[in-house]
């Protein structure tokens, strides 16, 4: 009996210390997210560098929402230099879990940018359908700035296609 019980504290301390360990993780994960982020506008290597850090230990303690936000990121830095192929790619990857765990905020995010992608194509229409996609969740999770960034975003496309009524509705909105 004490032997069992002797096992079953070690087994506990063992939990433990991997909750503590994996918590570690994920603060450095989302400061290696961060200094992605923070890199996207200037230096696409260094954003990449710290999307592949963040990317391998995401995926070492098995965190579907961290590895799905470092993807999006990944997605991002290659927009923003012109690899639109494997910017869909990473948004895609990013969709996939996020739909496979149900985690709406990223379906969301990975909405908005997969419009972005279809705007810097000049395929407005569809833009315009993953925006109104992504305004649903955003709704549905009351989450104002990502619901008046669609908006905006979809009030700018209509002025591309000169539907400035509409343009002027959707802007209006976002505020």
């Amino acid at each position: 009996m004490k032997t069992k019980y002797i096992f079953f504290l070690f087994i506990v301390f063992l939990l433990g210390l991997n909750t503590k360990a994996q918590q570690k993780d994920t603060v450095i994960i989302d400061k290696l997210i961060e200094q992605c982020k923070q890199s996207e506008l200037y230096s696409s290597d260094s954003a990449l560098y710290y999307a592949g850090k963040a990317l391998s230990l995401s995926q070492k303690i098995n965190d579907s929402i961290r590895t799905a936000i470092v993807y999006r990121r990944m997605g991002n830095v290659y927009l923003n230099i012109g690899e639109v192929s494997k910017a869909v790619e990473y948004q895609n990857k990013s969709l996939k879990i996020c739909e496979t765990i149900r985690y709406k905020p990223g379906i969301a995010a990975c909405l908005s940018n997969i419009a972005n992608i279809k705007t810097a194509q000049s395929l407005n229409n569809e833009a315009i359908e993953y925006y109104q996609k992504a305004l649903l969740l955003f709704l549905e999770l009351k989450d104002k700035k990502g619901y008046a960034r669609a908006l905006g975003n979809i009030g700018l496309l209509c002025q591309q296609m000169k539907e400035y009524n509409k343009a002027v509705s959707y802007q209006v909105k976002s505020y």
